[in-house]
This record gives C-alpha cells, structure tokens and sequence, in this order.
C-alpha cells in the first residue's frame, strides 16, 4: 500500500464466516506493507532555534526560544533534544555500550497551538516526554515538511494467517501488518497466526495510529533473539493499542531503539510469555502501559544485552499492570510503578529503584490513559472509544482470554446517553449508537430506536437514527432498545436512562462517578 486513502476491509476475524488471507511466502517477508519508500522529515532551512531555557521539565508544553516571530500556529515542528557526551557519561556511562551522543539526538515530532511572540514562548500540542537541559545540551525546535507520508490507511476485519512448514520454520511469512510513514491510520479486528515476528509491526515515522481488538497467535520460530515481537512499536509516536491478546510471543507489547512517545498500550492481554513486555533497547521515552497483563513487564538497564541496548527508556508508566516487574530509573529521568500487582524486583544493572506507589494494591481511576482521555476530550471522547465492559470499572482480561481473536470483541453494538447531561422531563437529550459489527456496517441496514418500558411517554426526533435526540414525558426508569437489521443478521441493545435522577444507569455510570469524585492515592491521583 503505498498511497493515502486505502482501506482494506475484510467481514471479521472469526475461524467461521470471517475473511481469512493465508500467506504461503516459503521466503522471510510481510504479507501487507504500508510504504512508499519515500524521505524522512526534512528540516526547513533556517528555521531552527535555541530553546533558552535552562531547564524544561517533562509534561511541558511551553518553553522560550531566541526569536518566536519564525514560528505560526498550525506549523509542523520537531522539537530536538540535542544531547552532549556529558549526557552519555551520566546516564550510568552508555557509552560502555556503544552509544555515542551525535546519535541520540531525541527528535519529537509535535504542532505549534500558540506563539508569544513578545516573550518568546512557543506552546506545543502535545507535552515533551523528555527533560531538556542546558547542561546536557539543551534543545532546539526547527519547522519540518515530510511530502512522502501515507495517510487514512486502514486494515479492518481480517483473519492473516502465515503458512510453515515447523515449529521452528523461518522460510514464511513474518510480519502481517509493518507500516512506515503512515500517519492517521488504523488496525482493527485483526488477528494473526503463525508469524514469526508478530502482527504489527510500525516503524520509521509512523503517527497517530490506533490499533484496537486485534491478536497474535502461535509464532512459528526460533525462540531467539529478533523474533516474536507481537505488536511493536519503533521511531514512531502517537499510538494507541487497546483491548489486544498475544500468545505464545517474546517481546508482545514492546518499543525499539529511540521510540518518541507518548505511546500507550491499554487494556491488553499476554498469555505463554517466552520474555517481557516493556520498551526493549536504546532509550524510548513517553510509554504507558494501562491495565496490561503478562509474564514480565520491565523498564532498566540492559546493559550488554543484544548488541549493546543499554537504558531500555526513561518517562515510562506502568499503571494497574499485573506481572513480575522492574522498574528501575535512569539518572535524570524517572519510570513508575502505580498500582501494579506482581513481584518487584531490581534489574541486574543495580539502577535505583524509580517511583514505586500501592505496589500490590490497585489504585483509582482503574485507567489513567481513559481518565486523561476524558479529560481532554470529555466523556463523550471516552464514551467513542471505549466498550461498556471497560467503562465499569473492571478489568477485561477474562474476556480477552477467553475471545483469543476469534471474531468481534465483545459488543457488535453500542448505545449511549449523552454523558454531559442528565436525564429531565420534557427536555430533549442525545442519544448514540455505534455500530462495531463490519459486516453490518458493509450491507444496506436500517435503525431504530424504541422504547421497550417507562412509565411516561417516549418522543425520539428521528427513531431511525443512530444519533438522535429523545424526550421524556416523565420522572421515572426507561428502558429503550436500539435495533439494527441487514442482511445478515439483527442486533439489539437496551439502554436503561433514570429520568429526574442524578445518573444514568447505563452500564458505563460507575466511571463516570469515579472521575468526578476522583481522589488522590498514595500520592498520585
């Protein structure tokens, strides 16, 4: 795939009636490939400037600059952290391991929103994960045009399957997914079996892409070294994996050498781990990892391992995460540990611990990346891309482990009340639904709303939408029914609304009630 605007979509990636690729390469290569083999960002000459600060901590979004006039909103930056070898020596002597300054100048890819030009001050979209220091060589910011990226790809209700010949077969099929300079794009309701690297692989500037309720099965492989990295994410930034099961890998949900972030993993299920989850080698910085099961999830010093990988990264959370895990942090940088469940232990570099809080003892919100996202974008935002299952306040790895990729996760079909508002008689609210079954959402099919019990009367703007409005007669509990038909099948979903009430009791209500009343937990909140 190498233009913008593709879209594969298969009917699901269920063993029965779903769509099913199978991939007899007898040679190691990808069966799908996102690039054009084009260019890298390319710095625009003469717009580089000194960041001024001294010190710019992590989370910023701000900072001063030499001369700001350069700069617009709307401008497409990278923003660089431009480190010396006294950077390399501090960090527990790096260099011991072959790293060398001149290549680990951080590139963080962010937009301008605001210019101060009368002080100086540049605010960015998106927070810095890593610390700038004057003594470590401060930073630089420089606009940036990038004319080969690949936009608004998707890969949508597949089943890749990699055709061996052994267990131990490295002559197949290696990576479903690998993309590179794809930006807004996005894999969902994929499952994979059998590749000997993993499902997903997204590499060399790839940007804001979602990957939900996909799975990887069955490596076929070597057990070494390079192989079983189930969904990896390298040189790329903005991702977010949910609700996504591997089994049988080695590196499942990992991060290369240098990884920008912020990156997050969320909701998401390891089985048969041959190694650990977490970012793998060479310094990636602005993970989290929400709600992930596994064997071991790790952020230290690696040291020697491999060929030289040294500080895995630095700016990495591990948040409500059941595994053995080390947590150690790097000189001037810091990882957590919030909520996790599992062994603690040190990496065998003997690094300082990082921020260790409720070990053993979940904390609240159950998500942080959900609880951000609401937020930032407000319930409504989270209600988009979370499932009613998630939003109750449980964890959903006994439905990701029972599911292993097979056909649609969980709800074909969603409804929701508009969560900004509460429920009053006579006075019109939105109501949502959201179909996920693909194959309905490829057919002719028809919509409507119903109200199934209630004491008073139920008027909809329009029962055939799926976004309509709705208006009560009454106090009381209702019951409506969403209903939709193809040509395949008919989906039904009830939402229960009180009328005259302070909450809505539909199924996400505990969420929304957990993040208003929020409190503070050991310290974090």
């Amino acid at each position: 795939v190498s233009s913008s605007g593709v879209v594969i979509r298969g009917e699901g990636s269920a063993k029965v009636d779903g769509t099913t690729i199978t991939y007899t390469a007898t040679k190691t290569s990808n069966l799908f490939e996102v690039d054009n083999n084009g260019d890298r960002p390319r710095e625009i000459s003469g717009s580089r400037q000194r960041i001024v600060n001294d010190y710019v901590p992590v989370g910023s979004k701000r900072f001063a600059v030499n001369n700001a006039s350069t700069f617009n909103p709307g401008d497409q930056v990278t923003v660089e952290m431009t480190t010396n070898q006294q950077w390399i020596n501090d960090m527990s002597n790096m260099g011991q391991w072959g790293w060398k300054n001149e290549n680990y100048q951080l590139k963080f890819r962010r937009q301008i929103i605001k210019v101060d030009i009368e002080n100086g001050l540049i605010t960015i979209d998106a927070p810095i994960v890593q610390t700038i220091e004057a003594k470590y060589g401060g930073g630089d910011i420089y606009k940036y045009t990038f004319n080969d990226e690949i936009t608004n790809v998707g890969f949508e209700g597949l089943r890749l399957i990699s055709a061996y010949v052994s267990e131990t077969d490295e002559n197949h099929g290696w990576i479903g997914i690998s993309a590179r300079r794809l930006k807004n794009g996005w894999i969902r309701q994929v499952t994979g079996l059998h590749f000997g690297f993993g499902l997903i692989n997204l590499a060399t500037y790839c940007k804001q892409v979602t990957v939900e309720d996909c799975a990887m099965l069955d490596h076929k492989s070597i057990i070494t070294g390079g192989r079983r990295y189930s969904f990896n994410i390298d040189d790329s930034e903005n991702i977010l994996m949910q609700r996504c099961f591997t089994s049988d890998g080695r590196h499942d949900f990992v991060s290369g050498s240098q990884t920008p972030g912020p990156n997050v993993f969320v909701d998401c299920l390891v089985e048969n781990a041959y190694s650990d989850i977490g970012p793998h080698h060479r310094y990636a910085t602005g993970q989290l990892y929400d709600n992930v099961k596994g064997k071991e999830i790790n952020a230290q010093n690696r040291q020697g391992s491999g060929t030289g990988h040294g500080w895995a990264g630095a700016q990495i959370m591990f948040w409500n995460c059941e595994a053995d895990i080390i947590c150690d942090a790097p000189n001037g940088a810091m990882n957590w540990a919030v909520g996790t469940v599992g062994s603690k232990s040190k990496g065998n570099a003997e690094e300082p611990f990082g921020i260790w809080s409720s070990h053993n003892r979940p904390v609240v919100p159950r998500s942080l990346y959900y609880k951000q996202l609401a937020e930032r974008l407000g319930l409504d935002g989270l209600h988009q891309i979370t499932l009613p299952k998630q939003q109750t306040g449980e964890r959903i790895w006994n439905e990701l482990s029972s599911w292993k990729g097979d056909g649609l996760f969980l709800d074909p079909l969603v409804a929701f009340l508009d969560p900004n508002t509460f429920p009053q008689p006579s006075i019109p609210i939105k109501i949502y639904g959201i179909i996920r079954k693909l194959q309905i959402m490829d057919m002719k099919f028809t919509s409507l709303w119903s109200k199934l019990s209630g004491s008073g009367t139920v008027l909809f703007e329009n029962e055939t939408n799926l976004l309509t409005k709705v208006t009560f007669g009454d106090s009381g509990t209702y019951k409506l029914q969403l209903t939709v038909n193809s040509e395949i099948k008919t989906e039904t979903v009830t939402l229960e609304v009180d009328v005259n009430n302070s909450q809505c009791r539909e199924e996400s209500k505990d969420v929304f009630v957990m993040i208003k009343n929020l409190k503070l937990v050991d310290g974090y909140n």
